[in-house]
């Protein structure tokens, strides 16, 4: 009896470990970041549309984090953002969407 009680304990261990194994190879999405204008504002669609230096990107904004606006309805076009966000299903989701920071402006020129 205490053998095949001891049988039975390995047997739901052994199991326990290779299903462990198994779920850890699965990768969490690689987190990308995206630098543009908004060039397009989708309420209907929860998305935005952004112009970066060599592409477009529409990116869905349900569930995402906003830094320096309240909600998607302040993001307006020309606004300059950068948005975080993974690839899921063929679809660019955005995780977090901010203001790009203002570019700093050159000390003028000093002559002695």
């Amino acid at each position: 009896m205490k053998r095949a009680l001891l049988i039975a304990v390995l047997v739901v261990v052994s199991v326990a470990l290779v299903s462990t194994v198994f779920a850890a190879d699965k990768k969490a999405p690689k987190a990308m970041t995206f630098k543009g204008a908004v060039t397009e504002v989708k309420a209907k669609d929860n998305a935005i549309v952004v112009k970066g230096d060599k592409k477009d990107m529409t990116f869905i904004v349900a569930g995402a984090k906003w830094d320096g606006y309240k909600a998607m309805d302040e993001v307006k076009v020309g606004d300059k953002v950068v948005v975080k966000y993974t690839e899921k299903e063929g679809k660019m989701m955005a995780t977090t969407v901010g203001k790009a920071p203002a570019k700093a402006a050159k000390a003028p020129a000093t002559t002695k």
